[in-house]
C-alpha cells in the first residue's frame, strides 16, 4: 500500500489510517485467468481504504447481495468445469 491514509476519507475531508486495499474494478468482473491478475495487482486499480470505507463501497455496489453472490458461484462453477471438465 503506497498511500497509508484512506482516499475515501481523504475525499470527503477526513483523515484516517488505511488497513485494507479495494480493487477498482472487480476482479471478478473480467474471466479470464490473465485479465484478473492483472486487475489484482495492477497498481493503477488499488486503493488505500479505512475498513468502513471499504464496507460502505461494496455496500454501494450491491457486490455482496444475493443475486450478485449467485451470479459470482456460477461463475465460479463454469471456470472449474471449463477448466477441469
Amino acid at each position: 500500500m503506497n498511500n497509508p491514509l484512506c482516499e475515501v476519507c481523504e475525499r470527503e475531508g477526513r483523515s484516517s489510517l488505511a488497513s485494507e486495499v479495494h480493487h477498482i474494478k472487480p476482479v471478478e468482473s473480467v474471466y479470464a485467468q490473465q485479465a484478473m491478475e492483472h486487475l489484482m495487482y495492477s497498481y493503477d486499480n488499488l486503493m488505500s481504504v479505512c475498513h468502513q470505507c471499504h464496507v460502505s463501497i461494496h455496500i454501494d455496489m450491491k457486490s455482496h447481495s444475493k443475486d450478485n453472490i449467485k451470479k459470482s458461484n456460477k461463475k465460479a462453477v463454469k471456470a472449474f468445469s471449463d477448466k477441469y471438465l
